[in-house]
């Protein structure tokens, strides 16, 4: 075998697992600590002290879970991680997972419903505090439970945000994403009876490639008869595949806007 040859890559099980494995991770650490900074808060009341002394504890405990939240998410997601889509069930397709941002956004939501929760004792805790406090907690429930997702389906997109929007592939006519992985993912749309637009999907918080994610795009446009395999975990293989090979040979990006007359 020659010494030159390219170590063989990651198998499509092994990546998808731990994908799953460092979701699953980050996930259980934001609540562990949410969970820890809110009963911290709570116990600070019950010992009682000076008029400052809950406040003061809550957000140096906020400050800390935050601190705390950067390094484990540092640490799951290492920096050479891959990131793909994965498979997913309802709707059938390939979708984004949520990447340390989205949980970041999270972890501030529990840190800032404890430093309301710290506003003065128990007993003077007011109506309005409480429900702020309340208020952020139902905010990182629903940030937990329904994330930013991209979802690449047989019938087109679907771009979950605070709403869903849908975008059949009869109306894409494009994909583009830049350089930066802060940099949105651009999609041309054209909408019979109305003029050509852009949507605009911005990936600051989801754990994907965007370049991957726009080759995915750009290949069921080209390719529609491989839309039917869409979500099949073989298929996601296939489509890497076909990106890193495209990548090595420095054609993945050299035509960053391909659109259908």
């Amino acid at each position: 075998m020659s010494s030159t040859a390219v170590p063989a890559a990651p198998a499509i099980d092994e990546i998808l697992a731990d994908t799953a494995m460092r979701a699953r991770r980050l996930r259980a650490a934001v609540w562990s600590l949410g969970g820890a900074c809110l009963l911290v808060t709570i116990s600070a009341g019950a010992i009682g002290g000076g008029a400052m002394w809950r406040p003061a504890v809550s957000i140096f405990t906020a400050v800390v879970m935050v601190v705390v939240y950067l390094v484990v998410a540092r640490k799951l997601w290492r920096e050479h991680a891959q990131a793909l889509l994965v498979p997913s069930g309802l709707p059938l397709g390939f979708t984004t997972v949520a990447g340390p941002r989205h949980h970041l956004m999270t972890t501030v939501s529990l840190a800032a419903s404890a430093v309301m929760l710290g506003q003065g004792s128990p007993a003077a805790l007011g109506t309005l505090s409480l429900g702020v406090a309340l208020a952020f907690m139902l905010l990182a429930l629903l940030l937990t439970w329904r994330p930013v997702r991209i979802t690449i389906t047989p019938g087109g997109l679907l771009v979950r945000r605070i709403g869903t929007r849908s975008v059949p592939w009869a109306h894409l006519t494009g994909a583009h994403a830049a350089a930066g992985a802060n940099d949105p993912l651009s999609l041309a749309v054209d909408r019979p009876g109305r003029e050509r637009g852009t949507l605009r999907v911005g990936l600051r918080v989801v754990d994907a490639d965007p370049a991957f994610l726009a080759h995915l795009v750009r290949h069921y446009l080209d390719v529609p008869e491989d839309r039917t395999a869409i979500g099949a975990p073989a298929e996601l293989a296939r489509r890497r595949a076909g990106f890193l090979a495209a990548e090595d040979a420095g054609t993945a990006t050299a035509s960053p806007q391909r659109e259908r007359p």
